[in-house]
Order: C-alpha cells, then structure tokens, then sequence
C-alpha cells in the first residue's frame, strides 16, 4: 500500500489536464477482459469508474517516457500479495483502447470518435506516440462522416495537418456552420471563427491557412493580472491595525477590516463572521479575544481589494480594466451585495456598448447569465457579416460553444424580423389599414395575423426592402435607415394618390408602427438558446447557424 501512496502522488502531481469528455457507456460492473487481467501483473490501472486494470510495468515504461519515469522513483517494497494501485483520471473505455495498442495483441476496433477523442486525450496526457499515431489515423477515418467533430478535435491538440484535412470535407459539404457537436464547448473561439473565413478565402489562400495558431499565447483578460502588495498602503483603512476582521485572499494578501463595516454590505460576510466567532469561542484561549477573526475567501487580492472599497463610504475603486470590473461584478452578487451590483452592472454595461463581442465572450465564460444576454443583443446592432467577420484575440480563450449560439441567436433574430409576424401588434395593423386607400393605384392583398386587407405599392416596397435589409441586421433602427426610407419616400411619391399625399402623419405613424413590430418580433427570440444547459438547446441546435 506503502508503494501505491508513492505512485499516487506522483501520478497526480505529474499528469496534464484530465480528459475532456466523457467516453462510452462503462460501469464498474464491467469486466476488464484478457491480458489485463494476468496474474504476472506488477501493478493495477485504477480507472475512474474503478476498473482495475492488472498489467505490466516493462510494457507501460516501454510505451511512455511518463510511465517510465514514474517506475524509476525509489518505490517501497510492497508487504504481501496486493499489487501497487495508479489511479488515473480517463474511464474504461479509453483505458483498454489505449492498453491494447500497446500490448501484443490485436488492435481493438474504435467504432466513435467519442472513444477515439478519449483515448487520443489519454495518448498525449501519457506521452504515448505510438497511441497518438494511431489515433490520428482512426480519427482520419472518420472526417468523411464526422467532419466537424474531428476538426474540433484536432484543433483541442493542436494537431495541424488532421484540422486542415477535416476542414476541406467540412467545406465541400457545406457544413462549415453545420449541426452542434460537443466538442464545440472544448475548442477555441478562435479556431471555428479561423473555419469560418476559410470558406471565404480562394483555394489558393488555402494552402498557407493554419487553424492552430495562438491558441495558448494569449492572456485572459477576464482574470486579475496585478497581485496587491501586502504592503500596499493606498487604501489605509483595508490595513487598519486596529480592525477585528483579518481576510486572507487566494494569493495571501491580507485585509484587515472592521467587521460591522462589511456585515452591513454584505449578508454572507455577516454569516462568515459569525461561524467564525462561534469558532472561536469553541477554541478559545487566554489571548482569543485580542486576536482579529479570520476569513479565508477565494478571491484574488485586487479582487478583494475593489469588494472591500465597495464596502466602505470612500472613493470607487478603479474597475477601469475590464478583468477586475467583471471578478468584482462576479464577486458582489456571490456575497449579495446589491447596492455594488447595481453600481457594477451600470459600468458593465457601458463597457457592453463599446465592447460587445469582448463582454459577451468574457460573460458567456464565466456563465454571467444576464451580462450574457445583454452583450448579445447589444450585437445584434452588427451587420451578420461583420459579426462573422470580427476577431479579437479573447477568441483565443472562449470556447467555440457559445459563439457557435450567438451566430445562431443573431441568425434566430435575423429569421423573426424577416418574416415580420404583423399580427403581433395591434397598432401595425391599425397603421396598414389607415393606408388603405381606393383612389391609390395598384392596390395589393396583404395578411398580417391572418386578415387581408388591401394597401398600395409604396407600402408593399417599403415592406420589402425593409425586409432585404433584416435579413442581415436584425434591428429595428432598420425601418428609419436611410436606404429604407429611400424606397418608401420614392415609392409613396409615385404611387401614392393626392389625397395620401396631404396626410402628413400617415407615413411617420407608418414607421413608428413598423419599427414596434419589428422590436416585438426580435424580442420573441428566447434567449435560452444562447445558453447550452437550456431545455430547448437541442431543439435549436439541430441546423446550422449560418
């Protein structure tokens, strides 16, 4: 047992990130099959469904330079039968794939990319070569059928050449926008944003165009980048030597503060202090009523250090960077402050009006739900192609997930405004019967909610170019843009009769009937499709958001 301690902690101080998916169907009641199950075994795989692996420490230290170096650590010698346990982090499946590639026997056959992503995963966590070349070749395979899912996969590894060649099958079938795979919620913005321009490009750009690059040189600009100082004295009464209240923030800095101060801001730092009083008293000593109470929190120092300002009657914090702007936010509503959440959202907001692609994606990150929401419709003041056309380097860091569902939220709404559901509002109805007129030429049917009525050209013109226009820009600033008004005003000019003519308020309660229609029909997008755990995800993820 002595042994397995030693290779449990080297295990899990050595291991690369966990696999990222879940693989097939496995229970523990399954049954580990031959060769893992030899009684000449030196040491058993424990997977996390808990199947027990038995096999043999040459084949693995031959296999992976990881495994070898772990097996040359002094292990204590193991008392009685029991054989040394690994625990490691991937599930059945992509244990027994991985172990009978190196294993003398037959390959097993890999019928999913499920269990070729896991054990490709499982390959390069351990260092396996033979297994990552293997596994390139099965993912290969599967590009004619699964072309998205293995350029998503691709990308996650940085594996260049099998992300160019799933993109080509990607484009010839169209699909470069197509059905929502799971593996979206794991690659980078960047790299589907990089799919996308390369349907754009000439086949002869294509041949310099990398998927891959850059995916780990940037910087997360929605975490804290500046430590505060524990001496850092520009805030003299979050230092007070003589406050009872001591926190201690993730990166150790220390505030000391005064406690009926930041109860009364916030509830949860009241209960905190409380429980930490109660503490106190069980545990007391001589010298326990001298000593500040302690609460440990798991925010970053400048974090705690903008929360904390927030708390007292002095002068605002700097939130001008938007990475402690959105923890402070973040962190008002975990300790229910509102009084700081209302003053937070206020700036957040001001910074989604000139940054709404950054504070979407920063939001939708961090599952900032309102932000989210509020960041997507800002967007939808962006022409469709400049949405897709936009990069910023947070791309590189968001994951494809939830900008594959604002392209689809901004095409929803693009849908809703284009069909123009008239019989949403009463008073379009009332403004296009107002325009019905006997002596106006070229009177045409028109059916909003179901009900014909008769209106001239210039309406039915406006109408259509209004219509060519939400196509591509779902907002309602649409119905007064000057191209839209162009049609109508040339138009109502030609067609319209005399007595239309005099009625100077028809066309003005026109427009603001038109652009109350088309508000309402933006609005009846539900916004749960921007979020994947929605109960209608799948029902709106079944076509491309193109």
């Amino acid at each position: 047992m002595a042994a397995a301690i030693v290779i449990e902690s080297f295990a899990a101080s050595s291991a690369r990130s966990s696999a990222l998916f879940d693989s097939n169907v496995w229970t523990s009641s399954d049954i580990v099959r031959a060769p893992f199950t030899r009684s000449d075994a030196d040491v058993i795989l424990r997977t996390a469904d808990r199947a027990d692996f038995h096999v043999h420490r040459n084949i693995l230290a031959i296999s992976s330079p990881f495994f070898e170096s772990m097996f040359s650590l002094p292990q204590p010698a193991h008392q009685g039968e029991a054989l040394p346990v690994v625990p490691v982090t991937e599930r059945g499946p992509a244990i027994d794939t991985l172990l009978r590639i190196i294993y003398p026997v037959r390959d097993p056959p890999i019928t999913s990319v499920e269990l070729a992503r896991d054990t490709l995963e499982a390959a390069l966590k351990y260092d396996m070569v033979v297994v990552t070349d293997h596994m390139k070749r099965v993912l290969s395979e599967f590009i004619s059928t699964k072309p998205l899912r293995v350029f998503a996969v691709a990308c996650i590894h940085g594996l260049e050449e099998l992300a160019k060649k799933a993109a080509d099958v990607v484009i010839t079938k169209g699909a470069v926008a197509g059905s929502y795979v799971p593996e979206l919620e794991h690659v980078s913005a960047a790299c589907y944003y990089r799919l996308l321009q390369y349907e754009r490009i000439t086949a002869e750009e294509r041949t310099s165009f990398e998927f891959c690059r850059g995916q780990t040189t940037k910087a997360d600009p929605s975490k804290p980048k500046v430590s505060i100082s524990s001496d850092d004295r520009s805030s003299a009464y979050l230092f007070n030597e003589a406050a009872d209240v001591e926190i201690i923030t993730s990166d150790k800095v220390r505030f000391r503060v005064i406690g009926d101060v930041i109860s009364l801001a916030s509830p949860v730092f009241r209960e905190k202090m409380s429980e930490a009083k109660s503490n106190k008293r069980r545990h007391a000593d001589g010298n326990a009523a001298e000593t500040p109470l302690v609460l440990t929190v798991p925010e970053h120092s400048s974090t705690t250090k903008a929360l904390l300002q927030l708390c007292y009657p002095s002068n605002m914090p700097d939130l001008s960077d938007q990475s402690i702007l959105i923890s402070v936010f973040c962190a008002a509503k975990a300790y229910k402050m509102n009084r700081a959440v209302d003053l937070l959202w206020g700036k957040w907001f001001k910074f989604t009006s000139s940054n709404p692609l950054l504070s979407f994606l920063i939001a939708s990150s961090n599952d900032y739900r309102d932000a989210t929401i509020l960041a997507a419709k800002a967007l939808l003041s962006k022409k469709r192609d400049e949405l897709l056309t936009t990069y910023i380097d947070y791309m590189e860091i968001a994951k494809a997930g939830p900008y594959y569902r604002l392209l689809a939220y901004h095409k929803a709404c693009c849908q809703s405004a284009t069909n123009l559901r008239f019989g949403l509002s009463p008073r379009w109805h009332d403004q296009l019967q107002a325009t019905s007129c006997a002596r106006c030429t070229h009177l045409r049917p028109f059916t909003p909610n179901s009900t014909t009525m008769f209106c001239p050209d210039w309406v039915h013109a406006y109408v259509s170019k209004a219509a060519e226009f939400l196509a591509d820009l779902p907002d309602a600033s649409v119905a007064r843009s000057d191209a839209v008004l162009g049609e109508l005003l040339r138009q109502y000019t030609a067609s319209a009769c005399s007595s239309c003519r005099e009625k100077t308020n028809l066309v003005t309660g026109l427009l603001t009937a038109f652009e109350d229609v088309i508000g309402k029909a933006i609005a009846e997008v539900d916004t749960g499709m921007l979020f994947k755990d929605h109960c209608g995800f799948f029902r709106f993820f079944g076509s491309a958001p193109r």
